[in-house]
Protein backbone atom coordinates (compact mmCIF):
# COMPACT_ATOMS: atom_id res chain seq x y z
CA UNK A 1 0.00 0.00 0.00
CA UNK A 2 1.35 3.43 -0.93
CA UNK A 3 0.67 6.80 0.74
CA UNK A 4 1.22 10.36 -0.46
CA UNK A 5 2.69 12.97 1.87
CA UNK A 6 1.93 16.70 2.06
CA UNK A 7 4.49 17.42 -0.66
CA UNK A 8 2.88 15.00 -3.06
CA UNK A 9 5.66 12.43 -2.72
CA UNK A 10 4.64 8.79 -2.60
CA UNK A 11 6.00 6.09 -0.34
CA UNK A 12 5.04 2.45 -0.56
CA UNK A 13 4.14 -0.25 -3.06
CA UNK A 14 1.79 -0.06 -6.01
CA UNK A 15 1.59 -3.31 -7.98
CA UNK A 16 5.13 -4.22 -9.03
CA UNK A 17 6.48 -0.72 -8.33
CA UNK A 18 8.12 0.53 -5.15
CA UNK A 19 7.92 4.29 -4.44
CA UNK A 20 10.63 5.78 -2.23
CA UNK A 21 11.85 9.28 -1.37
CA UNK A 22 15.62 9.79 -1.48
CA UNK A 23 17.23 13.19 -0.81
CA UNK A 24 13.84 14.82 -1.16
CA UNK A 25 13.24 13.35 -4.61
CA UNK A 26 10.73 10.75 -5.76
CA UNK A 27 12.31 7.45 -6.74
CA UNK A 28 10.40 4.65 -8.44
CA UNK A 29 11.85 1.15 -8.68
CA UNK A 30 10.59 -2.15 -9.94
CA UNK A 31 9.64 -4.45 -7.10
CA UNK A 32 12.18 -7.23 -6.64
CA UNK A 33 11.18 -10.88 -6.57
CA UNK A 34 12.29 -11.01 -2.93
CA UNK A 35 9.71 -8.35 -2.05
CA UNK A 36 6.89 -10.23 -3.76
CA UNK A 37 5.62 -13.03 -1.54
CA UNK A 38 3.29 -15.36 -3.49
CA UNK A 39 -0.19 -15.76 -2.07
CA UNK A 40 0.32 -19.54 -1.84
CA UNK A 41 3.47 -19.03 0.24
CA UNK A 42 1.58 -16.80 2.67
CA UNK A 43 -1.25 -19.33 2.92
CA UNK A 44 1.20 -22.16 3.60
CA UNK A 45 3.00 -20.13 6.24
CA UNK A 46 -0.30 -19.33 7.95
CA UNK A 47 -1.39 -22.97 7.84
CA UNK A 48 1.97 -24.10 9.21
CA UNK A 49 1.65 -21.65 12.11
CA UNK A 50 -1.82 -22.95 12.99
CA UNK A 51 -0.63 -26.54 12.73
CA UNK A 52 2.40 -25.87 14.95
CA UNK A 53 0.26 -24.29 17.66
CA UNK A 54 -2.41 -27.00 17.64
CA UNK A 55 0.08 -29.90 17.52
CA UNK A 56 1.67 -28.37 20.63
CA UNK A 57 -1.74 -28.43 22.31
CA UNK A 58 -2.01 -32.16 21.61
CA UNK A 59 1.46 -32.81 23.06
CA UNK A 60 0.60 -30.82 26.17
CA UNK A 61 -2.61 -32.78 26.74
CA UNK A 62 -0.67 -36.06 26.41
CA UNK A 63 1.99 -34.99 28.93
CA UNK A 64 0.54 -37.05 31.85
CA UNK A 65 1.14 -40.27 29.87
CA UNK A 66 3.99 -39.26 27.63
CA UNK A 67 6.17 -37.42 30.14
CA UNK A 68 9.65 -36.92 28.68
CA UNK A 69 9.84 -40.46 27.33
CA UNK A 70 9.89 -39.66 23.62
CA UNK A 71 12.59 -39.40 20.97
CA UNK A 72 14.12 -35.99 20.30
CA UNK A 73 12.44 -35.57 16.92
CA UNK A 74 8.94 -36.55 18.03
CA UNK A 75 7.55 -32.97 18.22
CA UNK A 76 8.77 -32.26 14.68
CA UNK A 77 7.44 -35.59 13.38
CA UNK A 78 4.02 -34.95 14.94
CA UNK A 79 3.87 -31.43 13.56
CA UNK A 80 4.88 -32.66 10.10
CA UNK A 81 2.20 -35.37 10.24
CA UNK A 82 -0.47 -32.85 11.20
CA UNK A 83 0.64 -30.42 8.49
CA UNK A 84 0.50 -33.18 5.87
CA UNK A 85 -3.08 -33.91 6.93
CA UNK A 86 -4.15 -30.28 6.61
CA UNK A 87 -2.54 -30.15 3.16
CA UNK A 88 -4.29 -33.33 2.00
CA UNK A 89 -6.67 -33.09 -0.95
CA UNK A 90 -9.64 -34.00 1.24
CA UNK A 91 -9.09 -31.22 3.77
CA UNK A 92 -8.04 -28.69 1.13
CA UNK A 93 -11.20 -29.41 -0.86
CA UNK A 94 -13.32 -28.86 2.24
CA UNK A 95 -11.27 -25.74 3.05
CA UNK A 96 -10.39 -27.14 6.47
CA UNK A 97 -7.74 -24.96 8.07
CA UNK A 98 -7.37 -26.42 11.55
CA UNK A 99 -6.87 -29.79 13.22
CA UNK A 100 -10.10 -29.56 15.22
CA UNK A 101 -12.23 -29.82 12.08
CA UNK A 102 -10.00 -32.01 9.90
CA UNK A 103 -10.06 -35.75 9.34
CA UNK A 104 -7.06 -36.87 11.40
CA UNK A 105 -7.15 -40.54 10.46
CA UNK A 106 -3.71 -40.10 8.89
CA UNK A 107 -2.26 -39.90 12.40
CA UNK A 108 -3.28 -43.47 13.14
CA UNK A 109 -0.11 -45.50 13.62
CA UNK A 110 1.99 -42.54 14.80
CA UNK A 111 4.77 -43.72 17.14
CA UNK A 112 5.77 -41.40 19.98
CA UNK A 113 9.13 -43.07 20.52
CA UNK A 114 11.05 -44.48 17.55
CA UNK A 115 13.60 -45.90 20.00
CA UNK A 116 10.97 -48.40 21.15
CA UNK A 117 8.09 -48.59 18.65
CA UNK A 118 4.85 -49.95 20.05
CA UNK A 119 4.49 -52.15 16.97
CA UNK A 120 7.80 -53.81 17.81
CA UNK A 121 6.84 -54.72 21.39
CA UNK A 122 3.15 -55.49 20.83
CA UNK A 123 2.60 -57.97 18.01
CA UNK A 124 -1.05 -58.88 18.64
CA UNK A 125 -4.17 -57.18 17.22
CA UNK A 126 -5.65 -54.03 18.73
CA UNK A 127 -8.61 -52.66 16.78
CA UNK A 128 -10.95 -49.69 17.17
CA UNK A 129 -14.46 -49.72 15.73
CA UNK A 130 -17.72 -47.86 16.12
CA UNK A 131 -18.68 -44.23 15.76
CA UNK A 132 -17.81 -41.31 18.00
CA UNK A 133 -21.45 -40.31 18.42
CA UNK A 134 -22.37 -43.70 19.86
CA UNK A 135 -19.00 -44.53 21.41
CA UNK A 136 -15.87 -46.32 20.27
CA UNK A 137 -14.98 -49.92 21.05
CA UNK A 138 -11.33 -50.85 21.46
CA UNK A 139 -10.92 -54.57 20.97
CA UNK A 140 -7.97 -56.71 22.08
CA UNK A 141 -7.97 -60.19 20.60
CA UNK A 142 -6.85 -63.20 22.63
CA UNK A 143 -3.09 -63.49 22.85
CA UNK A 144 -0.21 -65.45 24.30
CA UNK A 145 2.10 -62.97 26.00
CA UNK A 146 5.09 -65.26 25.63
CA UNK A 147 4.89 -64.86 21.86
CA UNK A 148 2.77 -61.76 21.21
CA UNK A 149 4.66 -59.31 23.41
CA UNK A 150 8.31 -58.45 23.80
CA UNK A 151 9.50 -57.72 27.31
CA UNK A 152 12.75 -55.96 28.20
CA UNK A 153 15.47 -57.95 29.94
CA UNK A 154 14.67 -59.08 33.49
CA UNK A 155 11.08 -57.86 33.19
CA UNK A 156 8.05 -60.14 32.89
CA UNK A 157 5.17 -57.81 33.66
CA UNK A 158 3.54 -55.05 31.65
CA UNK A 159 0.43 -52.88 31.80
CA UNK A 160 -1.31 -52.27 28.48
CA UNK A 161 -2.73 -48.78 28.98
CA UNK A 162 -5.43 -47.40 26.66
CA UNK A 163 -6.29 -43.70 26.62
CA UNK A 164 -9.17 -42.02 24.81
CA UNK A 165 -8.57 -38.26 24.63
CA UNK A 166 -11.04 -35.78 23.16
CA UNK A 167 -10.09 -32.11 22.90
CA UNK A 168 -13.24 -30.09 22.06
CA UNK A 169 -12.96 -27.31 19.51
CA UNK A 170 -13.10 -23.93 21.19
CA UNK A 171 -12.68 -25.41 24.67
CA UNK A 172 -9.27 -27.07 24.95
CA UNK A 173 -9.48 -27.03 28.74
CA UNK A 174 -12.67 -29.14 28.69
CA UNK A 175 -11.04 -32.39 27.59
CA UNK A 176 -12.78 -35.74 27.91
CA UNK A 177 -10.48 -38.54 29.02
CA UNK A 178 -11.21 -42.23 29.51
CA UNK A 179 -8.62 -44.85 30.33
CA UNK A 180 -8.33 -48.54 31.08
CA UNK A 181 -5.36 -50.68 32.00
CA UNK A 182 -4.79 -54.42 31.62
CA UNK A 183 -1.87 -56.24 33.26
CA UNK A 184 -0.27 -58.85 31.02
CA UNK A 185 2.20 -61.28 32.58
CA UNK A 186 4.77 -63.12 30.54
CA UNK A 187 3.72 -66.78 30.48
CA UNK A 188 2.27 -69.47 28.25
CA UNK A 189 -1.31 -68.93 29.34
CA UNK A 190 -3.69 -67.61 26.70
CA UNK A 191 -5.09 -64.20 27.60
CA UNK A 192 -8.79 -63.90 26.83
CA UNK A 193 -10.08 -61.26 24.44
CA UNK A 194 -11.03 -57.95 26.01
CA UNK A 195 -12.72 -54.73 24.97
CA UNK A 196 -13.01 -51.14 26.11
CA UNK A 197 -16.13 -49.08 25.34
CA UNK A 198 -15.91 -45.30 25.39
CA UNK A 199 -18.73 -42.87 26.02
CA UNK A 200 -20.39 -41.05 23.07
CA UNK A 201 -18.66 -37.88 21.86
CA UNK A 202 -21.01 -35.25 20.46
CA UNK A 203 -18.71 -32.23 20.15
CA UNK A 204 -16.39 -31.39 17.28
CA UNK A 205 -12.71 -31.63 18.06
CA UNK A 206 -9.60 -33.80 18.13
CA UNK A 207 -10.17 -37.39 19.24
CA UNK A 208 -7.33 -39.85 19.78
CA UNK A 209 -7.10 -43.37 21.13
CA UNK A 210 -3.60 -44.15 22.30
CA UNK A 211 -2.02 -47.40 23.49
CA UNK A 212 1.11 -47.61 25.59
CA UNK A 213 3.07 -50.36 27.33
CA UNK A 214 4.24 -49.71 30.89
CA UNK A 215 6.77 -52.33 32.00
CA UNK A 216 7.36 -53.13 35.66
CA UNK A 217 9.17 -55.80 37.63
CA UNK A 218 8.58 -54.80 41.22
CA UNK A 219 6.16 -53.09 43.54
CA UNK A 220 6.62 -50.69 46.44
CA UNK A 221 4.30 -49.28 49.06
CA UNK A 222 3.30 -46.72 46.45
CA UNK A 223 2.43 -49.30 43.79
CA UNK A 224 4.13 -50.58 40.67
CA UNK A 225 7.63 -49.40 39.84
CA UNK A 226 7.72 -48.84 36.10
CA UNK A 227 11.01 -49.11 34.21
CA UNK A 228 10.00 -47.01 31.19
CA UNK A 229 12.43 -44.28 30.12
CA UNK A 230 13.43 -42.22 27.05
CA UNK A 231 14.69 -45.36 25.30
CA UNK A 232 11.85 -47.64 26.38
CA UNK A 233 8.36 -46.20 26.12
CA UNK A 234 6.20 -47.92 23.46
CA UNK A 235 3.29 -45.57 22.75
CA UNK A 236 1.23 -45.25 19.59
CA UNK A 237 -1.91 -43.61 18.22
CA UNK A 238 -4.29 -46.42 17.23
CA UNK A 239 -7.23 -44.19 16.29
CA UNK A 240 -7.51 -40.55 15.25
CA UNK A 241 -10.49 -38.53 14.08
Amino acid sequence: MAMQDSRGLIRGVVGNLVFRVMNGKQVVQQRSKVDIVPKRTLENANLFGICSKQAAIVRTKLKPWLGMNYDSKMPVRLQAGCYKILKSKENQKREIGDLFSANLSGLSGFEFNVNSPFSKYFISDLNVSGDLKIGLKVYLSSLETLYDLRYPKDCESVDLHLIMLHIPKGNVSGCIVETIQWTLLKNKQTQEERSFQTRPIQTEGITLVIAQLLFFNSRSQFGKVYVNNKKLHPMKIVYAR
